[in-house]
């Protein structure tokens, strides 16, 4: 379940600046994400991932930024 506002279900994105650092750092702390990263794009040396999870309330969020190519 999302957040809603006004009826409407709402996911918030976070951009870290050290995507990777981010992403290790939620899943020691418990995070369970609900998928493997997502790449949406790719660019030389880099690629847009997105990677969802549920915050202890059960609200959508999700990790979204560019970093290293895998």
């Amino acid at each position: 379940h999302g957040a809603k506002i006004g009826g409407e279900d709402v996911t918030l994105y976070f951009e870290p600046r050290d995507w990777s650092a981010a992403e290790t750092e939620l899943g020691e702390r418990g995070i369970a994400y609900t998928h493997v990263a997502q790449v949406l794009q790719r660019a030389p040396g880099r690629e847009l991932a997105l990677r969802a999870f549920k915050d202890p309330e059960g609200h959508s969020l999700a990790l979204l930024g560019w970093r290293a190519a895998a």
